[in-house]
């Protein structure tokens, strides 16, 4: 999900080479906030923000986060017990390879209260 303000498009004397930053502003969620809300706080932030003439401030793409999502890794890695059952399971008769464990826990947005933490992986069966 993203959110975006558009603004108006303008014709400006000023090339391409002007100067750019991006920041981050960051929004906790209370119970009765979800991702709409928090926008609308950031939004209302960066409007009362006073700015200089030639300075434009814009809001880009909101998305839910998640601090340290590193800290969910070990929780991760034990739900990935269930490969081993699987062996088990399919008896020794087959090769289980897991590859890409050491990789990022990553956080994806599922919806505007939710977010689901993983850790990209590979799982290679042989015969």
């Amino acid at each position: 999900m993203s959110l975006s303000v558009r603004e108006e498009a303008k014709f400006s004397s000023y090339g391409s080479a002007s100067s750019t930053a991006d920041i981050y502003l960051i929004a906790p969620l209370a119970k009765d906030k979800d991702v709409f809300q928090a926008t609308r706080d950031i939004l209302a932030f960066i409007r009362s923000v006073p700015k200089a003439d030639q300075v434009r401030l814009r809001l880009g793409a909101t998305s839910l986060g998640l601090e340290e999502p590193e800290q969910y890794r070990s929780r991760l890695l034990r739900s990935l017990q269930e490969v081993e059952h699987t062996r088990k399971a399919m008896g020794n008769t087959r090769s289980f390879e897991v590859s890409g464990l050491e990789s990022p826990v990553m956080v994806m947005q599922q919806d505007e209260r939710n977010v689901v933490v993983f850790i990209p992986y590979r799982l290679k069966v042989g015969q």
